[in-house]
């Protein structure tokens, strides 16, 4: 059982919990269950009064008040209204709540209110709302079942009205986790509740009586905790006093003052670092490890800023993948804290990464109304900081530290590490980072856990940095006593330990013996004996985030553009896009159990495969995008696919893959490039087909090798003619006609055969020269050499 042990708790509790109530009045059974009323604050009360009869928590008067009443609207009645608070101290601590609770919600869109069935209303998704440029939005009647979180739940789905029996059972096994919350540390129960809450509330909107209703209870909880919290640091920093001494004026003045800070941090260099190695020997595993070690130390910041500044998780406004944006108090105390945990951040990195990796970190105030609806502008103000850090790189810590280590540097035989070619040894030796890579590489495929301990902690760990910490479990019992548990399996019980979940999309597959496949054994299940690197990016990330929330309405008959962009939108984006990325592209790819992921997560992938299956699995996981995204077409992706030798570096093969990507964003983006081709997806599906016509008709053995190579020869012609206009080039028609009537004069006696040569005649005989002239001029070579490699059978 948790006791309440001062105001700060009380704070971060309250805000949490202050809105539960809505998951419980829009429940029938539910409503009525409480003995002082059926309003969602009353329902908020009745939760904390369930939670201290479950003995989750001690009885806390001040805790019940703060949920019961944090309104302070004269339409509201007394009995959750602050107003009616008698006494002081508590006063002050329900207006930071109730003021929290106005700037989140002040993120709603005002425009189009209608009185609505809330029982019933349903969460839409975030992502049918994005546009940019005008275009056409998603599908706008793309919603969320209510259902538990998870992989198999994000992808929306058309429908008018949620139903009693789901919503019953939603809270009936919410309701069973909590009380079997067993702790006496806050910290344990408070990351519970927000994991559970966002297991649970996810799919619950926040406000039903708005036209689109896109912002979840889960993030309107966390973002007003949040912004709680942020508050009360400020007000007992700034003002020096104790909490009942603080004018209510203060308290309100963060709505047009600026009491907040926007953290933003960022790694530069990533890609560099990744595939930074000079040695073939261990690659994957290497690769794998680094990959993962930017998602790692992204967290390790994370929570060694949370701790510096005594902020709890849910001030986490995205932590993904090298980047990660903060909600802070804007005091001198919290600026020097930051200032000084740069010095020393990237003093760390410079010295132990030998300048590869930069993380910058930069902060931007802000008032309680940036939260909401204005908060695009300051979004895009600490973004354009960010860039202006990248300029000054290590501009300080390149005069002040020398890269050579003089211990070794005195030995009388050295050489660079045979791997990285970074690093000096002892010759024959590699270097220690090296030897981590592998050792780590290959625990991953099989990690369920990571703890994160304080660096006094006396425990042998897999990482330190930044003065934290972390060590990687499989199934064994976690030791020591970490600050934080990472946990990337979905049935973890273990409440021992505050604990968050999380996604890892690396994945290796196992043959038949359960052994990690080797490149060499994925390339067997391709026709020609190769491997494929699949590198897969979302298009114009920057510009959704910062521009895309924007919504056309019309009013009194003219028609406006109103910015939605708030804190937890950008917030809701990140999450999604991190659960299909990380989550959903993983659990595919097991299921093939073909395929490696490199890594997968934020808004980026690599996969190594089969080369030909690739093509269908960059296919699917396009097509999936798009439904998981509400067909938006301003949500896009683009893709490469590069072939390589199953024993070629794979560190050569991705830079050709994201060279490959390059040349896809340069060449209009929402496409795929293959044998150094873009193809738009809108093209793409016609190439599927086409490369299943001759699949088909190869099998059937209608279609000769030789016949393909031919049909080369007339491509490359009617190329040559629509580029240079010379008459002589147009021969390509007349000879793929001869060709088909002197070489498959017998089989075209066959209707069914007769038929596919009308289908192949559309785009070399005369048609070519109109209607499909784009495709032949532009996609048949991609087509035509994919059916000769794969039918070439060569290694």
């Amino acid at each position: 059982m948790v006791k309440l042990k001062d105001d700060r708790e009380r704070i971060a509790l309250g805000a949490l919990l202050h809105d539960i109530g809505k998951l419980l009045n829009r429940s029938t059974k539910y409503a009525n269950m409480c003995e002082i009323g059926a309003q969602h604050p009353h329902l908020s009360w009745w939760f904390v009064r369930n939670l201290v009869r479950s003995e989750v928590i001690a009885e806390d008067k001040y805790l019940e008040e703060l949920v019961l009443k944090h309104h302070e609207a004269l339409y509201f009645s007394d009995d959750i209204n602050l107003a009616s608070i008698k006494d002081k101290h508590l006063k002050k601590l329900a207006y930071i709540v109730a003021r929290a609770d106005n700037y989140s919600s002040s993120e709603r869109n005002e425009e189009g209110n209608k009185i609505r069935a809330f029982k019933k209303v349903p969460l839409d998704s975030i992502f049918s709302t994005i546009s940019l440029e005008k275009r056409e939005k998603g599908n706008i009647r793309s919603r969320y079942k209510l259902e538990e979180f998870s992989v198999d739940t994000i992808f929306p789905k058309e429908f008018e009205e949620n139903s009693q029996d789901e919503l019953d059972d939603l809270i009936d096994n919410f309701l069973d986790e909590v009380k079997n919350i067993k702790t006496d540390n806050f910290k344990v129960l408070y990351t519970t509740l927000l994991e559970l809450i966002k297991k649970y509330c996810w799919a619950i909107p926040s406000d039903t009586q708005k036209e689109i209703c896109d912002l979840s209870l889960y993030d309107h909880l966390k973002t007003t905790a949040a912004i709680s919290l942020a508050t009360y640091q400020y007000l007992i920093q700034n003002e020096n006093e104790s909490i009942e001494k603080i004018a209510d004026k203060t308290i309100k003045d963060a709505k047009n003052k600026e009491y907040f800070l926007l953290i933003a941090g960022d790694i530069s260099g990533i890609q560099q670092y990744i595939f930074g190695l000079e040695s073939t020997e261990g690659a994957a595993k290497r690769i794998r490890c680094r990959s993962f070690f930017i998602k790692l130390i992204t967290n390790m910041i994370c929570y060694r800023f949370l701790e510096e500044l005594d902020l709890d998780i849910s001030n986490i406004i995205i932590a993904s993948s090298g980047k990660f944006y903060l909600l802070a108090p804007n005091t001198n105390l919290v600026k020097e804290k930051i200032n000084k945990l740069k010095k020393e951040l990237n003093e760390e990195l410079f010295k132990k990464y030998l300048g590869e990796i930069f993380f910058n970190v930069q902060y931007l105030s802000l008032t309680g109304d940036d939260l909401g609806l204005k908060f695009s502008k300051k979004y895009s103000k600490v973004n354009d900081l960010l860039l202006d850090g990248k300029r000054k790189k290590y501009s300080e810590e390149v005069l002040k530290f020398n890269f050579l280590n003089e211990e070794i540097y005195n030995e009388n035989s050295l050489e660079q590490c045979k791997i990285c070619g970074k690093r000096l040894v002892k010759k024959g030796n590699i270097c220690s980072h090296c030897e981590r890579d592998y050792r780590i590489g290959e625990l991953l495929p099989k990690m369920e856990k990571i703890a994160f301990y304080k660096e006094k902690e006396d425990i042998e760990s897999d990482f330190e940095f930044f003065g934290i910490k972390c060590k990687l479990f499989r199934d064994e019992e976690i030791v020591g006593n970490p600050f934080l548990v990472q946990v990337y399996d979905e049935n973890y019980e273990n409440k021992k330990y505050p604990f968050v979940k999380e996604n890892y999309g690396g994945y290796t597959p196992a043959n038949s013996k359960g052994q990690v496949m080797s490149f060499e054994e994925i390339a067997e299940h391709s026709s020609s004996k190769n491997i494929g690197i699949l590198k897969g990016d979302l298009d114009n990330l920057g510009l959704i985030m910062g521009y895309g929330l924007k919504i056309d309405e019309i009013d009194d008959e003219n028609r406006k553009l109103n910015d939605i962009t708030s804190i937890s939108r950008v917030s809701t984006i990140s999450r999604m896009l991190d659960i299909f990325f990380s989550s959903w592209i993983k659990e595919k790819i097991k299921f093939e159990n073909l395929c490696y992921i490199v890594y997968s997560g934020g808004d980026d992938f690599m996969i190594v495969g089969p080369w030909d299956k690739l093509i269908d699995t960059a296919k699917e996981i396009n097509r999936k995008f798009q439904e998981f995204v509400c067909e938006n077409e301003d949500m896009t992706l683009t893709c490469g696919i590069v072939l390589s030798k199953a024993k070629a570096p794979l560190f050569y093969g991705a830079k050709q893959a994201q060279e490959a990507e390059r040349l896809g964003k340069e060449s209009g983006k929402n496409g795929i490039v293959i044998f150094d081709t873009y193809i738009p997806w809108g093209k793409f599906y016609e190439v599927d087909r086409m490369i299943n016509f001759f699949d088909r008709n190869m099998k059937q053995e209608l279609f000769s090798q030789s016949f393909i190579y031919r049909l080369l020869n007339y491509t490359e012609m009617a190329e040559k003619y629509f580029e240079t206009k010379n008459a002589k080039y147009l021969k390509y028609i007349s000879d793929f006609t001869y060709d088909v009537g002197r070489n498959l004069k017998e089989k075209i006696k066959i209707a069914e055969n007769r038929r596919e040569i009308e289908i192949l005649s559309e785009y070399f005989g005369l048609n070519s020269i109109t209607t499909k002239k784009e495709f032949l001029t532009k996609y048949m070579r991609v087509v035509l050499n994919y059916v000769v490699r794969k039918n070439r059978g060569d290694r």
